[in-house]
């Protein structure tokens, strides 16, 4: 047996050589392929950890929040014990140009940071004064800027109304900043920081803190926490989520509390003009939890307000149910009710019973608004007119 398998090995050398030779070249680049792929990963994690520097996690917000919450992370004993250190920000999109020769960058990653920015991360830098910039390689090259020259920083203002909205700010949304060009800070300083995991250089540039919030109107507040952690097997994770829940309070989720003294209520709403399910959901729970009684109101701007030929513009709308307002008008009917306060309905001229016309923009899942599902002004509903019943507002 032995000597076939010699024979047809011999016989066929040339065959065998072939197929050896071929294996040997696939093998060669698959190893070379998984050795050239864990360098590219490694390179790419290295430069990652480098860009976050001893950032081990990170608190953001969609609007912004207290400045003291940071301290407040690691005010107990636990916290300190997992904590070692966290740092405010801001963290902004904007657009940068060099004034002299007006080239201009987008898509630059603005931080607003202090000292505590630079301790946190160890890096033995001071960071910028009022009306100065250090910027990173990337942005210095592409705007050809150099030490000591002028840069026109445009950031937009944040707005908790969405800038779609009928109610959201239309007019001076942004902000500009002349800033001093002081230093181009490198890689190896931070001068690439970034929060998102990408291979292309990263255009920042850092200004002063206080600056920026004086600018955005948005004193002793910041979008971004940065922590870093103990290795431990402790989670730190839940201890960070656990602290800012026991922690933050209802105006750093962007929520309103007020007292309607004469009638023993609370009235619970939203900076961005609507509560969005998490938020209702959590109110929901607290007033269960204290066996409170819960009435959901809807206020929006309704377009116009119309009975017969005449017609009033821009209309607040409040929906309720209507037993709180007016008992014994709630019942099941033809058409849905409404009650006017007497301002509206002497204007109007409407009396109970007769039908009245509201239109309003329709908001679709995107931010995009149309009339009732099409651009045509149209009446969304027909409501029935009750304006026997005085409301304040």
């Amino acid at each position: 047996m032995n000597y076939l398998i010699l024979r047809g090995l011999t016989y066929y050398w040339r065959t065998n050589a072939a197929v050896v030779a071929g294996v040997a070249t696939a093998v060669a680049v698959l190893g070379g392929a998984l050795l050239i792929g864990e360098s590219v990963r490694g390179s790419l994690r290295d430069l990652v950890l480098q860009r976050l520097g001893r950032t081990d996690h990170v608190v953001v917000s969609a609007g912004f929040f207290r400045e003291r919450l940071a301290d407040d992370l690691r005010s107990t004993n636990e916290a300190r014990a997992s904590l070692t250190g966290t740092a405010p920000l801001i963290v902004l999109p904007g657009v940068a140009t060099e004034q002299e020769s007006r080239t201009r960058a987008g898509q630059v990653r603005v931080y607003g940071v202090d000292e505590r920015f630079w301790q946190f991360h160890g890096v033995a830098a001071a960071g910028p004064a009022d009306g100065e910039a250090l910027v990173s390689p990337a942005l210095a090259q592409e705007l050809d800027a150099r030490p000591g020259g002028t840069m026109l920083l445009r950031v937009q203002r944040p707005s908790d109304i969405p800038l779609e909205s009928l109610h959201g700010r239309k007019e001076d949304l942004g902000r500009t900043l002349r800033l001093t060009l002081r230093a181009i800070v490198p890689a190896s300083a931070l001068g690439e920081f970034s929060l998102e995991a990408q291979q292309a250089n990263v255009k920042a540039v850092f200004v002063r803190l206080s600056e920026l919030q004086q600018a955005l109107d948005v004193v002793e507040r910041v979008n971004t926490i940065l922590v870093s952690a103990i290795r431990t097997p402790t989670d730190v994770r839940a201890i960070i989520e656990e602290h800012i829940r026991s922690r933050a309070t209802i105006d750093d989720v962007g929520l309103t509390l007020s007292t309607i003294h004469d009638r023993g209520l609370l009235a619970i709403g939203s900076d961005a003009g609507l509560l969005n399910d998490a938020q209702a959901g959590a109110v929901l729970r607290a007033a269960d939890a204290t066996a409170g009684a819960v009435r959901p109101v809807l206020t929006y701007l309704a377009n116009t307000l119309r009975s017969g030929a005449r017609e009033i513009p821009y209309s607040l709308v409040t929906a309720i149910d209507l037993q709180v307002v007016a008992p014994g008008i709630g019942e099941p009917q033809q058409e849905p009710a409404i009650v006017l306060n007497q301002w509206a309905a002497a204007d109007l001229a409407a009396r109970t019973g007769d039908l009245i016309a509201m239109e309003y923009y329709l908001w679709e899942e995107p931010g995009r608004r149309s009339a009732c599902g099409s651009r045509r002004p149209r009446p969304c509903s027909q409501l029935s007119g009750d304006h026997g019943f005085t409301h304040a507002r």
